[in-house]
């Protein structure tokens, strides 16, 4: 985590995509499978589709965006903060 409280990739940009960033969050829609998967048929297609529109949109490799690199802090430093 840096000084101001922004993630730090621990990836390599060419393996990661906006989809994993998306999905790694709480916001992420459940999939089928999951527990909280409902029951009810037309929730069901409307979660297939949310989900297969995020995945088309989002699977681009962060590689592909300038990123700013971040200050890298020791966790000796940020301990005796």
């Amino acid at each position: 985590m840096t000084r101001d409280g922004g993630w730090v990739l621990a990836r390599r940009l060419a393996d990661a995509t906006l989809l994993h960033l998306f999905a790694s969050r709480a916001f992420d829609l459940p999939r089928r499978g999951d527990p909280d998967w409902p029951g009810d048929s037309r929730l069901a297609d409307v979660l297939d589709a949310a989900n297969a529109g995020a995945a088309a949109a989002l699977e681009v490799p962060l590689a592909q965006f300038r990123l700013q690199r971040a200050d890298a802090v020791s966790m000796q430093e940020r301990a005796g903060a």
